[in-house]
């Protein structure tokens, strides 16, 4: 994991291996938060953390409500 101290304005942008390329824009600081905006691919998802999930568990969910609707 690369680790940067960002102020704000300053941007990382990341390169992916077929030539687009992201960027990452530090909007605003504050005491206790950061606010980013993501510049990406219209085709490239981006997601937080907390509203990934793995595909194993979104079949497990899929399966789920296919279930229910049966019932």
């Amino acid at each position: 994991m690369l680790v940067l101290t960002q102020k704000k304005d300053d941007r990382i942008t990341i390169q992916t291996p077929d030539g687009k390329k992201i960027v990452v824009v530090c909007v605003r600081t504050g005491r206790h938060s950061i606010k980013i905006g993501i510049d990406a691919p219209a085709n490239c998802n981006v997601l937080r953390q907390e509203c990934f999930l793995p595909l194993d568990e979104i079949d497990l969910v899929r399966e789920t409500i296919r279930e229910e609707w049966a019932a």
